[in-house]
C-alpha cells in the first residue's frame, strides 16, 4: 500500500482546499469553507481565535490552524 502525502502553503483559515487519493487512482479535490466569525483552535497559542485571523495547513490526518502574522500571538 503507497500512501501520498499532499500538502500546501498555510491558507486562508475560512476557505481551504485539501486533497485525497481515491481507491482507483485518481485525485479529488475539496474546498472547505468556515464562517469567518467562528472560533477556531489555534495549534501555536492554544487559544480560540477568529478564523478570518487564522490559517490552516492541511494534512491527510489533521488540520492545525495557526494565529494569523500580526493577528494573535506573537509567534
Amino acid at each position: 500500500m503507497t500512501v501520498h502525502v499532499y500538502t500546501r502553503g498555510h491558507q486562508a483559515a475560512t476557505r481551504h482546499r485539501f486533497y485525497l487519493d481515491m481507491p482507483d487512482g485518481t485525485v479529488k479535490t475539496f474546498t472547505t469553507r468556515i464562517n469567518p466569525r467562528a472560533t477556531v483552535p489555534t495549534s501555536c497559542c492554544r487559544k480560540r481565535r477568529w478564523a478570518k485571523h487564522c490559517t490552516v495547513q492541511v494534512y491527510y490526518d489533521m488540520t492545525p490552524f495557526w494565529c494569523r502574522v500580526g493577528r494573535g500571538c506573537k509567534r
